[in-house]
């Protein structure tokens, strides 16, 4: 949660300051919003313009920064089933109910028994695992799979400060990463967010299980 703040960079100020997702989001939002605004102007320097070409309208999609931050952590949240179920077999028990009792009683006979089955379970460690990784083609924000994307210079230009303010973001990441004041940015199991870092100088596509990285648009 935010509020509005002219005081702060990005005119808003966090409730929680030392909340990850929040924190890496507002410094890649203004970032992408300049991007953005840049290249429609190039093409649609008036009003009237954007009005005419109606078929830009109501286009709405899960991508890029959002789609980075639900998608590709999710492996190693939920890939351990006990530790976060995606089914259970069983209500909580309510107070007074036989399942209750067992539930004070022996819990971990209790615990056992909403946890799906073993077949069940294969297939929702196989579906998170591959909704987690990254393709070793992945296109990330700042980056582009051709060089012929665009010949006007004007663009060219506009996109290369994109990707350098990107770059600039990385840094400040792993920086605060690395700070002991921002708590949260680690967490008491020792373990990095990373899921909102642009991988932007990942010209290598290294893929697969990484934790993070922003795709240039949808990737599923």
């Amino acid at each position: 949660m935010a509020v509005q703040d002219s005081s702060q960079p990005h005119g808003l100020r966090l409730l929680i300051e030392d909340y990850p997702n929040d924190v890496d989001g507002l410094e890649i939002w203004p970032a992408i919003e300049k991007w953005v605004t840049e290249y429609c102007a190039f093409y649609y320097p008036t009003d009237d313009l954007v009005i005419m070409n109606s078929n830009h309208g109501g286009q709405r999609s899960i991508a890029s920064t959002l789609h980075a931050a639900v998608n590709f952590g999710q492996y190693p949240c939920a890939g351990y089933l006990p530790n976060r179920p995606t089914i259970s077999r069983r209500f909580i028990p309510e107070l007074g109910t036989p399942e209750y009792d067992e539930l004070a009683e022996n819990l971990d006979v209790a615990f056992l028994k909403p946890i799906i089955s073993q077949l069940q379970t294969l297939l929702g460690v196989s579906l998170v695992e591959i909704l987690s990784r990254h393709s070793t083609d992945e296109v990330y924000l700042g980056q582009r799979d051709t060089l012929e994307w665009a010949l006007d210079s004007e663009l060219l230009a506009a996109f290369e400060r994109f990707g350098r303010k990107l770059v600039e973001i990385e840094n400040k990441i792993m920086d605060m990463n690395n700070d002991k004041r921002w708590k949260n940015k680690v967490g008491p199991v020792q373990v990095l967010y990373t899921l909102l870092f642009p991988s932007t100088t990942d010209y290598f596509r290294e893929g697969g299980l990484t934790g993070k990285g922003i795709p240039s648009s949808v990737s599923i």
